[in-house]
């Protein structure tokens, strides 16, 4: 990730009058008040997508009142051009469709809101192998240009429907190994970042990592502490879990590191990694897949959204 911090006296963001409003739950599964959705505005990312993206944005940035992300529908040189501002090489004819997300909110330090507020920026591509994103001091005059764009309201609860439930041996929410990349997209839409092979989408409260080979699903990744395995939450820890799931085998990892493995048929596994007592990640795969980390590199989470 590029982040650039350009420092200049602060602004006011002036969004004009009858910009489309959007309520989504904090898992982002569901849309559910819209008002006056304005010609050319942004809103290309799924509620889930907007939903992931600014909470990484408010992890450094606390919300100045309710938490909002407006989004806005460019081109990469525009974007750009007003992340980078003067220090921006000419590249406006990088034509590239994006969504420029953004959000207001003031610099956190020690978990606390500190100083006047900021604007934080992330550029995102549509199954794109590339995101920029920065935090400026002042609301550059281009962003005007850009229209009202489409507002998201990130304040309410998860809704019981968006938790994911982990399918041992078959798949993570609504996601199965073995299907193909369509498919996968026509349930969760682009990717956040990837490569075309190991890919990062939304899905739930995080991030599923997928890996493909031949254009299938060869194996799943998610860190969602919140998603369920048999009804109890991933969260609950090792010991929990451990009394809890039958016919599955520890494994001592290095570091402190440990698992929960089930093996089932054509060399399918499911590990849950634990540090300590703590849940770290689910990993669903097809033969050759899990096992102790190192996992493949590109099942971190991604920079998209990381200011």
């Amino acid at each position: 990730m590029l982040s650039t911090t350009i420092v200049r006296r602060l602004v006011a963001l002036v969004i004009a009058a009858g910009c489309l409003v959007v309520t989504v739950g904090s898992a982002g599964a569901q849309t559910l008040t819209t008002v006056n959705d304005p010609a050319g505005s942004g809103g290309g990312l799924a509620p889930s997508q907007v939903a992931l993206i600014g909470r990484r944005m408010f992890q450094t940035l606390a919300p100045t009142g309710t938490p909002t992300v407006t989004v806005f529908a460019t081109t990469w040189g525009r974007a750009e051009a007003i992340l980078l501002g003067a220090s921006q090489p000419p590249s406006r004819a990088d034509r590239t469709a994006v969504e420029l997300v953004t959000v207001r909110g003031r610099e956190r330090r020690r978990g606390r809101p500190i100083g006047r507020a900021l604007l934080g920026l992330t550029i995102w591509i549509a199954n794109g192998a590339r995101s920029e994103s920065g935090i400026l001091r002042r609301v550059p005059k281009q962003l005007a240009e850009l229209g009202r764009g489409t507002t998201y309201n990130l304040s309410l609860q998860q809704p019981a429907s968006a938790v994911v439930a982990i399918r041992p041996l078959r798949g993570i929410g609504p996601i199965s190994l073995g299907e193909s990349r369509a498919a996968l997209q026509r349930t969760l839409g682009p990717w956040l970042l990837g490569s075309g092979g190991d890919d990062e989408y939304a899905l739930g409260a995080s991030e599923l990592d997928v890996g493909l080979a031949d254009r299938r699903i060869h194996e799943l990744v998610s860190r969602d502490a919140n998603a369920r395995l048999d009804g109890i939450p991933l969260r609950a820890g090792y010991r929990t879990l451990a009394e809890h799931l039958h016919g599955w085998r520890s494994v001592q990892c290095a570091d402190q590191r440990r698992m929960l493995e089930l093996s089932g048929a054509s060399g399918r596994v499911t590990d849950l990694l634990f540090k300590a007592n703590r849940f770290a990640a689910v990993n669903v795969g097809l033969s050759g897949t899990g096992g102790c980390p190192p996992w493949p590199p590109s099942f971190l989470t991604s920079p998209v959204g990381q200011l």
